[in-house]
């Protein structure tokens, strides 16, 4: 028998209000784990009674009220597949009469995602199986996928994460996940001027595409997977009957949807900052090596010919560079702007930051070589060994982690911190020696270019990502003089607010004499190593006004050091003592650019910097001389008591 509190949850849930209000509407907490606490069939009979309840009101055309029901049957008996059909059936069908694709979309997720819940419950259903296929492979591939629906598809998916820090450099990570199509899956086609359906063609018409993995990145606001990145690539038979391009266009998503994760997080672009319109990518065997980018495409060229998989990397964050960065820096003849040669430094930095961080790997070890080496597997151009059935996935477990060992991991020796010395480094020690009134402003040349992307990465490497950010949203021109500009005003706005980091690794190696290695991106030292006497000069830019210097070594304990702003008298910090508080004070007297020298004076210890924190001192109250006291008139007495006459 029924106890009393169950008796009473149930009849409380048939008076209730059919509604689209959540599941336990009109049923108190008590009487709904009450109900729960019921027997197995004491549920499955409410649900079965919600059910039929929802079918009369699918019936009537209120649908609301329907999938209200459902909902409530479904949370009943977590067991019963038949809610999560009827939901699917009931969305599905307000999917096809929907005139708008937001409508569109958002029917046809809910739709898969009450398919999968019935898979999850009974995963030979033929129904649902086979609904959700016509769902997910419908005319367009769904914009938004619940992240608990990956698992219960006809489609496998592989599932990663990419490894953030917070908006201060000394933040926690926090990881941001993607997914992508591993399944051979097929592009729509689309009509011809004739009106015969054929598969989609590249921007340049160089070839057409019957193959195609979509990537989502998940959206941090929701539990949803948002659709950002297609690649298109020919099958074995229209392109090169021996090559089969899938591993190929596997990496190539999986290293865009690493990249998305940066710009979001790093610089601070919302996701509809960056375009809704889905990015596609184009593999073909036509054209010369290299890529193109065309408005929300990106083409990569001749794709048969081997690279090494550090090209192939670069390649992938030049293009999508010109898609996602400012355009700053004219630098014909060599390209219309510099975005894409930051985003490969940029953009890779980031990269060899997650990879390490997620490998708890420090640069040059084994440990981070291999980690560089599993983002480009081997044998990414691979001889086609034949059809692959179609919506097929891993029977097991390990099948499916072999499948993702496979795609993920290998010994690809990706070149990715041999790329970073030279393209990194060399450019931001560059920038240092040639200043901000460099000849280089004024030119195009190669020289010019790898000047403008050194001063993008100083500023990242000397005050971290927020300012980097700020710039390039500030900056309102193409020309690198604008950047300059926007640069010195971001500057000037944050020391109105708080101090000004600077890393004390960025020093000019030619006006120092430290024998601490130069700015490294991988460097696994913070900051700079001084010894006894020993000096570094910093450029560093100051709006007009008095400026306090502290100084931040790695360690607690007695330093002093030496700090001169533009060659002018030195002032002594001493860390340990009641001056380290205090700092130096120095003036400016008009805005623009200054160097500041550091100086260790200690006798014989050795000393590592972190940084120079730099902020605004309040003036100095005016010295003013005292005026001698007037003394006030007095009236003399006269004869008569009159007061005496002026002189």
């Amino acid at each position: 028998m029924m106890g009393v509190a169950a008796s009473h949850a149930l009849a409380l849930l048939m008076i209730a209000p059919l509604s689209a209000a959540p599941p336990r509407a009109g049923v108190s907490e008590e009487a709904f784990r009450a109900l729960r606490e019921s027997t197995p069939a004491q549920q499955r009979q409410q649900a079965t009674i919600l059910v039929e309840e929802a079918q009369k009101l699918h019936r009537a055309g209120q649908w609301q009220k329907a999938v209200a029901s459902l909902e409530r049957a479904a949370e009943i008996d977590p067991t019963y597949a038949q809610p999560h059909i009827w939901l699917g059936y009931i969305h599905q069908e307000q999917y096809a009469a929907a005139t708008t694709p937001e409508a569109r979309g958002k029917h046809q997720t809910a739709a898969i995602s009450a398919y999968a819940g019935a898979l999850a419950i009974a995963p030979e259903d033929q129904y649902a199986r086979s609904a959700q296929a016509g769902l997910l492979f419908a005319a367009e591939f769904p914009r938004t996928l619940d992240v608990a629906v990956l698992a219960h598809t006809p489609v496998r998916f592989i599932v990663n994460n990419s490894r953030l820090t917070g908006v201060g450099e000394d933040s926690g990570a926090v990881k941001r996940g993607w997914a992508y199509t591993a399944s051979v899956v097929f592009p729509p086609e689309h009509p011809d001027r004739t009106g015969v359906e054929v598969w989609p063609e590249d921007p340049r018409s160089l070839a057409r595409y019957n193959r195609v993995c979509y990537g989502y990145v998940a959206d941090p606001r929701s539990e949803q997977l948002q659709l950002r990145f297609a690649v298109h690539y020919p099958s074995p038979g229209l392109a090169q009957p021996t090559i089969d391009h899938t591993p190929l266009a596997h990496r190539v998503i999986s290293c865009l949807l690493r990249l998305h994760c940066y710009v979001s997080a790093y610089l601070g672009q919302p996701e509809s900052a960056m375009g809704d319109e889905i990015v596609r990518v184009w593999l073909t065997d036509r054209g010369n090596p290299g890529g193109e980018q065309m408005r929300s495409n990106i083409l990569l060229c001749d794709v048969d010919v081997e690279r090494e998989p550090i090209e192939w990397i670069r390649e992938v964050a030049h293009e999508y560079g010109h898609q996602v960065l400012p355009r700053i820096g004219h630098i014909e003849p060599l390209e219309e702007d510099a975005s894409g040669l930051i985003g490969e430094r940029l953009f890779l930095r980031w990269l060899a930051e997650d990879v390490l961080g997620a490998a708890n790997a420090r640069w040059p070890s084994a440990a981070a070589r291999q980690a560089f080496d599993a983002l480009w597997p081997p044998g990414h151009l691979a001889l086609y060994a034949g059809p692959i059935p179609y919506g097929t996935a891993p029977q097991t477990a390990s099948e499916a982690a072999g499948l993702e060992a496979s795609l993920e991991a290998g010994a690809g020796a990706v070149a990715l911190g041999e790329f970073l010395a030279s393209r990194c480094d060399e450019p931001v020690n560059f920038w240092l020696c040639e200043g901000p009134q460099s000849q280089r402003l004024g030119e195009q040349t190669r020289k010019a270019a790898e000047y403008f992307v050194g001063l993008v990465l100083y500023i990242k490497a000397a005050h971290g990502r927020p300012i980097l950010a700020d710039t390039l949203r500030r900056a309102e021109g193409q020309p690198v003089a604008d950047f300059v500009k926007a640069y010195e005003d971001v500057v000037a706005a944050h020391l109105d607010r708080t101090p000004l980091a600077l890393n004390a690794a960025l020093f000019i190696p030619s006006e120092s004499n430290i024998h601490s290695p130069p700015y490294r991106t991988l460097a696994h030292e913070p900051g700079a190593l001084f010894s006894p006497e020993e000096h570094a000069t910093y450029r560093v830019y100051l709006p007009a006004g008095r400026w306090r210097v502290r100084l931040e070594p790695s360690a607690p304990g007695a330093s002093s050091f030496a700090v001169a702003l533009d060659g002018e008298q030195e002032q002594g910090i001493v860390h340990g003592g009641e001056a380290s508080a205090q700092g130096a004070l120095f003036e400016a007297g008009t805005p623009g650019w200054h160097t500041l020298r550091i100086k260790l004076a200690n006798a014989d210890d050795r000393v590592r910097l972190l940084r120079a924190l730099i902020s605004a001192a309040p003036e100095e109250p005016k010295q003013t001389t005292p005026e001698s006291p007037v003394a006030e008139p007095r009236e003399l007495p006269v004869p008569g008591g009159r007061p005496a006459p002026p002189e």
